[in-house]
């Protein structure tokens, strides 16, 4: 078995604007002319309006996915993802104002009263359900730098996570069925919780700063359907998602548990940074 540390991408969601009959004013990529809600285009950096793409494995945002919206005008707007998954509309009517500033991020809380504060946590168990990597976007925490309205405005995302891979080789006569994958740090140096400051600036020392609340020793990744069955001399891959956590000091302990038995195999440690 082959581990593989793949740092998540950064995309890119476009909000395209124009200006009203006020030219201090723009709408939002325009507003729907019944409810006047305005229109989030969501764009990235690279083709399939993916909001992750590696080695041909596709992560689209899905129909109702909310992304919020945060700035001192803005006071956590919530868009909603539509049908054609390219878009996102505004929960409530909406324009914005040209030159004023915001911060968007995924996945939206209505819960959170601070974003100097903003709660972060990462699942101990995880679930996969296809080869596809569609449960990343469960796991997956998105955040834009400071962006200003424009005409139209582009605000990129960076991912506060990482991923690791495991890349499963079936050197067995038969087929083999992976059940779980579970990840362990000699000490307890996976990050399971904390904070950041959401509407911190680059130039801000918290910038991308986690100001760790509680650590966990392991992550388990459970995996389910019929893409888990290895053929003979075929492989699978595995992903699990995780906060940043420097585990350069540890050992990581794989084990891997299969339909004909449990493999464990030990690697040095290595910081897993954001992506």
């Amino acid at each position: 078995m082959t581990k593989k540390l793949r740092l998540i991408t950064a995309i890119a969601v476009i909000f395209t604007a124009w200006a009203c009959a006020d030219d201090n004013v723009v709408e939002l990529s325009g507003v729907d002319p019944i409810q006047e809600k305005a229109v989030l285009e969501l764009g990235v950096l690279d083709e399939n309006n993916s909001r992750l793409i590696y080695e041909g494995s596709v992560t689209k945002f899905a129909t109702g996915d909310k992304i919020g919206v945060v700035g001192e005008a803005y006071n956590n707007l919530s868009f909603t993802v539509g049908e054609m998954n390219s878009r996102a509309y505004s929960d409530l009517p909406l324009t914005m104002e040209k030159d004023t500033k915001f911060f968007a991020y995924y996945p939206y809380s209505e819960s959170v009263a601070d974003f100097t504060k903003f709660p972060i946590s990462i699942a101990e168990t995880q679930t996969q359900a296809d080869a596809e990597f569609t449960h990343v976007n469960e796991y997956d925490i998105l955040i834009s730098d400071e962006t200003t309205v424009k005409k139209t405005t582009v605000a990129m995302f960076k991912h506060l996570g990482a991923w690791i891979d495991f890349v499963v080789y079936n050197r067995e006569d038969a087929d083999m069925i992976v059940n779980s994958v579970e990840i362990k740090s000699s000490a307890k140096s996976f990050v399971k919780s904390g904070t950041f400051n959401l509407t911190a600036t680059t130039d801000n020392e918290e910038y991308l700063k986690i100001n760790v609340a509680e650590y966990t020793d392991k992550i388990t990744l459970n995996a389910t359907g019929d893409w888990r069955t290895i053929a003979k001399n075929k492989k699978a891959t595995f992903r699990t998602v995780i906060l940043p956590s420097d585990l350069s000091n540890d050992t990581i302990t794989i084990t891997l548990n299969t339909n004909s038995g449990v493999i464990t195999q030990k690697f040095i440690g290595r910081n897993f940074e954001r992506g």
